[in-house]
C-alpha cells in the first residue's frame, strides 16, 4: 500500500508532470471512509469553451511548466500530516525536470479542444512574465472553479470509475481522519506526448 495524506488535494489532470501524461485513471473503491472521500471532477472541454474570447486568444497555442513539487508552486500547500514532506518534494525537485505542456490541448480521439492547466500542477505561462502569468493562471482557475463546470462523486464500496485525464481535472476532497481510511486501487493507463491542432 501506498499512499500520503494530501495526495490529490487540489485539482489535477494526472501526469502532467510527465513528457507523456497518462491518457486514462481507472480507480476502484475498496473501502470507503465513514464521511468524506470524495472525488470531484471538471469538465475541462467546457471551461475551455466557456472562457471569453479574450482568454482563449490568450492561451490558445501558449505552453505553460508544470512540476510535481508542491514548494515550487505558490498556491498548493504541504499538509501539517506530512513530517516528511518538505524532504521529499526537495529530492523531487533536485531529480525531476519541469515539464512543458500546452495550455490548450486537443483531444487525439474526438478533436475537440480543452483547457490543460491545473492549480496543482501547473506552475507558469512559458515567456510570460511571473506576474501576468500567475493573474492569467489566477483567471483560468476562477473559472474551472465555477460551479457551472463541477461534479461531485460520491463513492461506494466496490465502486469502479475510469475517466479521461486529456480533458478532465479531477480532486480528492478530503473529509476524513484515522482511524478512518480510504483504500482505492489505482491504475494509471499510459499516454501520448499533449498537443495543440488548430
Amino acid at each position: 500500500p501506498l499512499g500520503i495524506a494530501d495526495a490529490g488535494d487540489f485539482l489535477h489532470s494526472d501526469l502532467s508532470t510527465r513528457p507523456e501524461p497518462s491518457n486514462l485513471t481507472i480507480l476502484h473503491a475498496i473501502k470507503n471512509p465513514s464521511r468524506g472521500g470524495d472525488t470531484e471532477f471538471v469538465n475541462m472541454y467546457n471551461v475551455y469553451d466557456a472562457l471569453p474570447d479574450e482568454l482563449k486568444r490568450a492561451v490558445t497555442g501558449r505552453d505553460a511548466w508544470h512540476h510535481t513539487s508542491k514548494l515550487k508552486n505558490p498556491r498548493v500547500m504541504i499538509s501539517g500530516e506530512r513530517a516528511d514532506a518538505a524532504e521529499f518534494y526537495k529530492r523531487l525537485e533536485a531529480t525531476v525536470p519541469d515539464q512543458l505542456q500546452p495550455m490548450v490541448r486537443t483531444h487525439p480521439d474526438t478533436g475537440r479542444q480543452a483547457l490543460y492547466v491545473s492549480p496543482r500542477f501547473t506552475l507558469r505561462i512559458d515567456g510570460m512574465e511571473p506576474d501576468a502569468s500567475e493573474a492569467l493562471l489566477g483567471r483560468l482557475f476562477a473559472i474551472m472553479r465555477d460551479k457551472r463546470h463541477l461534479w461531485r462523486y460520491k463513492w461506494r464500496d466496490d465502486d469502479l470509475l475510469m475517466w479521461d485525464n486529456r480533458c478532465l481535472c479531477h480532486r480528492a476532497t478530503g473529509g476524513y481522519r484515522l482511524p478512518d481510511t480510504r483504500r482505492m486501487h489505482r491504475t494509471s493507463v499510459a499516454g501520448e506526448k499533449a498537443f495543440y491542432r488548430a
